[in-house]
């Protein structure tokens, strides 16, 4: 995005700077969006991971306890 944004600056007069120029700006907010959506996304797959964990744990926990049964 900086890239197409800085040679369009740079290509001034040349006949393809205003594309370079429409493209950068067109696609920088759908891909920062996309970015916010994937960070998101991560962060929610690391907190389900987590919890999964802690949940094995506790089943793990109480399968390891000695059982009692009746007398």
């Amino acid at each position: 995005m900086n890239t197409s944004t800085t040679v369009s600056g740079q290509l001034t007069g040349w006949s393809i700077a205003g594309g370079l120029s429409q493209l950068g700006n067109g696609w920088s907010q759908p891909l920062t969006n996309l970015q916010q959506r994937l960070a998101s996304t991560s962060t929610n797959l690391n907190a389900n991971a987590a919890s999964h964990e802690h949940n094995d744990r506790a089943v793990a926990g109480a399968w390891a306890a000695p059982q009692q049964g009746p007398e």
